[in-house]
């Protein structure tokens, strides 16, 4: 299990989301953009709080768990390309999954049914 190495707020380092100073908060070690924040340990998940976004709270709830937003970074003009590659990545994922299922022997229902339908006689 991965262990996250957490530096406490200081007077030199306050946190970014409350400015606590007390040492409450904590920042991560290697991960500069992820945060603890004791002040809003209640905060609900997806809720953005000095333009960090709420992960979730801590296993023992004393803590709520920020990362810097960045959600506004994404163009009009990026999503929309996202959104037209969507189906290329869904046919590449299909055809993923039909290579896993083959090289397991197993075939999907859906493909099991239209080969035996072709070799019962040619119906697709």
């Amino acid at each position: 299990m991965n262990r996250i190495t957490l530096i406490p707020t200081s007077k030199n380092k306050s946190c970014a989301i409350c400015d606590n100073t007390s040492g409450k908060c904590r920042q991560s070690k290697t991960d500069q953009d992820y945060w603890q924040c004791m002040e809003y340990a209640d905060a609900r998940k997806g809720e953005i709080i000095s333009s960090y976004k709420c992960l979730g709270h801590s296993k023992d709830g004393v803590w709520g768990q920020f990362r810097i937003d960045n959600s506004q970074e994404w163009s009009d003009q990026q999503r929309q390309e996202w959104k037209a590659r969507k189906p290329q990545r869904q046919q590449q994922q299909a055809k993923s999954n039909q290579i896993k299922h083959l090289n397991t022997g197993r075939l999907p229902t859906g493909i099991l049914k239209k080969y035996s339908q072709i070799e019962e006689g040619g119906k697709q």
